[in-house]
């Protein structure tokens, strides 16, 4: 997978970061991604993964169990596709389960067979 850096304003940015939200797209690089056609539910799933990192590695350590839905507001998680949601949480346990998000370890199931997971010391 490639990665793209854009330089841009401050005032673009936001703009930008606003409109993403508003079209329920995890970030501005899969906002643009959906406005060119070529946003597929892999690459959003991806996005959300990376997101999702990034919210519960500022959690704090020792906090409650926590399940990947609730790190998104739930409009945000609303608005993303169903099958994004379901790779997104196949990403993000696959990068728990294999260390590579420090200070996030495997919780238990649900009753509802949602895993959790857990913000531990890095």
């Amino acid at each position: 997978m490639k990665n793209v850096r854009v330089v841009m304003s401050d005032e673009s940015y936001a703009r930008l970061l606003a409109k993403s939200r508003a079209a329920g797209c995890p970030g501005i690089g899969a906002y643009l991604l959906k406005k060119a056609g070529e946003l597929t539910y892999d690459a959003e799933a991806h996005s959300i993964a990376r997101k999702a990192e990034k919210i519960a590695s500022r959690r704090a350590v020792g906090s409650e169990p926590f399940i990947l839905k609730k790190l998104f507001s739930k409009d945000d998680w609303e608005g993303f596709s169903k099958s994004a949601r379901i790779a997104a949480g196949k990403d993000f346990f696959a990068g728990v389960s294999a260390g590579l998000t420090p200070g996030i370890e495997l919780g238990e199931k649900t009753g509802s067979n949602h895993q959790t997971y857990l913000r531990v010391a890095e």
